[in-house]
């Protein structure tokens, strides 16, 4: 129930999100909504080697933390997840990246985190 909640929710941010979203991103957004979450791994890699601009940099790191929620790397997802919240992020990324980071410690079983 929850993860169906969660994922509704993801989805409704990520089509909120699309109409202020740069191009690489987009591509990024779109394999998430498939569920091709290697794809997404590997496209947030590729953006965040590449990319100067923060923003863009930030946001590619998020959805690596995603990516790794769903590909039952939930420690490497914690990790990534948890230095994001030492960077200066929007409020809009910095909601999602802590919901990220609840659900890796989830499903590390750090409830006390979590």
């Amino acid at each position: 129930m929850i993860k169906k909640a969660n994922f509704f929710i993801l989805l409704f941010l990520i089509f909120f999100s699309l109409a202020f979203t740069s191009s690489p991103l987009i591509e990024i957004e779109t394999a998430l909504l498939k569920q091709d979450y290697e794809n997404v791994q590997e496209l947030a890699l590729k953006l965040i080697k590449r990319d100067s601009d923060d923003k863009t940099s930030l946001t590619a790191r998020y959805y690596l933390g995603l990516s790794q929620i769903h590909l039952g790397q939930s420690q490497e997802a914690a990790e990534t997840l948890r230095e994001l919240t030492k960077e200066p992020l929007e409020s809009s990324l910095k909601d999602k990246v802590y919901l990220g980071l609840c659900d890796a410690y989830f499903l590390t079983e750090q409830y006390p985190e979590a």
